[in-house]
């Protein structure tokens, strides 16, 4: 192992929370700290949930979350968009930037996006995102931090989701384009 003294930040994000600690390279404490975030969440998880930050976690192990190998398409229907947002979003859906439509999906999603799903959804709604926009326009470093990937079962295939300065992003959006 290569403790050599450096100090490492794991961070754990549950919902849109984020609880961080420090370790070092041989992992100290990082059970204390697993066991002191499981506690904190099962003490005041509903108060953090009632304001909106975090969903309460229902598992009894705070582990990495073991994601399927085989990920079923999702469909616009099962997005948790608004109604009145939805009709503002299909009459002016083309002046719409392909970089807010993708933050739009994840932050209406009830789970993590493949870029399959993010395709299909944004042909749904009248607006494809291209394969190529996806994979390369929307990894440029001016979009940086506002997505997580993930791997998806150990294949090639990833899963995003929502960073707090993306839910951020698409809040503003949503706010300016329901006054617009």
């Amino acid at each position: 192992m290569w403790n050599l003294g450096r100090e490492i930040t794991i961070a754990i994000h549950r919902g849109s929370a984020t609880f961080s600690f420090k370790t070092d390279g041989d992992g100290t404490g990082i059970a204390e700290a697993l066991m002191t975030i499981k506690q904190l969440l099962k003490e005041h998880g509903e108060s953090l949930n009632a304001l909106g930050t975090i969903e309460v976690i229902k598992r009894e192990e705070l582990g990495p979350k073991k994601l399927p190998e085989k990920y079923p398409q999702i469909s616009f229907d099962q997005l948790n968009v608004p109604k009145e947002v939805l009709v503002t979003l299909q009459a002016k859906i083309r002046k719409v930037p392909y970089v807010d439509l993708v933050l739009l999906l994840l932050y209406f999603a009830p789970r993590s996006l493949s870029y399959d799903d993010i395709i299909s959804l944004s042909k749904e709604i009248k607006k494809p995102v291209s394969y190529n926009w996806l994979n390369t326009e929307f990894h440029r470093r001016k979009y940086s931090g506002l997505v997580r990937s993930e791997e998806l079962g150990g294949s090639q295939k990833r899963i995003y989701s929502l960073n707090e300065p993306g839910r951020r992003r698409a809040e503003v959006f949503l706010n300016e384009f329901k006054k617009s």
